[in-house]
């Protein structure tokens, strides 16, 4: 099989050293999923009517991380905690989400997602394992082994990498 790399993007940069073509063909796809993704995303809320796209995002998060805090909501979702809260309290009015007060540490609450809530959040991640499993269609089990190993490398790599660089930002004075 011929590789074909991409040869549009100009690699002649500081990072030429430690990049490949093969690497920047990757990552380039990499970028293509995420847009296409991105874009299904956006048809999201068309599919689970009454909440913003944001509200769906952490209707997601709440249903697969089986409940949450609002500063693990906010860290998920790259937001404010005090974007997380309002968004908490929106979802909370609208019947998608519930908040119970941790009993030792009334301070804390645990946000999970209502039986509506999971329902709409179940819906569009279906819609997405769907379009996934249709683009999968035809790929051998060995090639679909080979990928995982592949990508569980690239997701264990690049979560270490963002947990180094969140750390590296949290760590500056604020000005």
């Amino acid at each position: 099989m011929e590789k074909v790399y991409y040869g549009g993007m100009n690699t002649e940069t500081s990072l030429s050293g430690t990049s490949t073509p093969a690497s920047w063909d990757v990552a380039l796809h990499m970028i293509r999923f995420v847009r296409a993704m991105h874009e299904l995303e956006r048809c999201d809320p068309k599919q689970a009517s009454g909440i913003s796209m944001q509200q769906l995002k952490a209707l997601l998060y709440l249903v697969q991380s089986e409940g949450s805090t609002v500063k693990e909501l906010a860290r998920a979702l790259s937001l404010s905690e005090a974007r997380a809260s309002r968004l908490a309290d929106e979802l909370t009015v609208s019947g998608h989400v519930l908040s119970d007060r941790n009993p030792s540490d009334r301070r804390q609450v645990r946000l999970r997602a209502t039986t509506v809530g999971a329902s709409k959040a179940n819906l569009v991640f279906g819609q997405r394992l769907r379009a996934l499993e249709t683009a999968l269609d035809g790929v051998s089990e060995r090639d679909m082994e080979a990928f995982m190993l592949v990508l569980d490398r690239i997701v264990v790599e690049i979560e270490a990498h963002a947990a180094r660089a969140s750390a590296a930002v949290e760590s500056v004075p604020a000005q």
